[in-house]
């Protein structure tokens, strides 16, 4: 296993707009935490138009999906139902401030 220091690649996130432009101090602080924990990592955040984010999305998961993307409560079922999200209940504790999920 290789410790954070030795990781390598490239962390893709995609993000909706309003994340870039209605909490930009919240992104860049969890990027800066990120790149602290993983120095030879880069985060390249995507932030495609609101208007096709999710014939975008459905591009991407079929060729080069992003590691981390964001999802609305409204759009999250279809990937549920289309088996694309993995279940990450058993392990959900190993991720900070899970305790204040919602529960759905």
């Amino acid at each position: 296993m290789s410790t954070p220091a030795a990781a390598s690649g490239t962390l893709t996130v995609g993000l909706q707009t309003d994340a870039q432009t209605g909490w930009p101090k919240e992104v860049a602080a969890a990027k800066a935490a990120f790149s602290a924990k993983y120095p030879g990592v880069p985060v390249a955040i995507q932030s495609p138009p609101w208007a096709d984010h999710l014939t975008k999305l459905d591009a991407a998961l079929a060729a080069s999906p992003p590691d981390v993307v964001e999802l609305g409560n409204t759009e999250t079922t279809k990937y549920m139902a289309d088996g694309a999200l993995a279940d990450i209940s058993a392990d959900k504790s190993k991720f900070d401030n899970s305790g204040t999920w919602l529960k759905g």
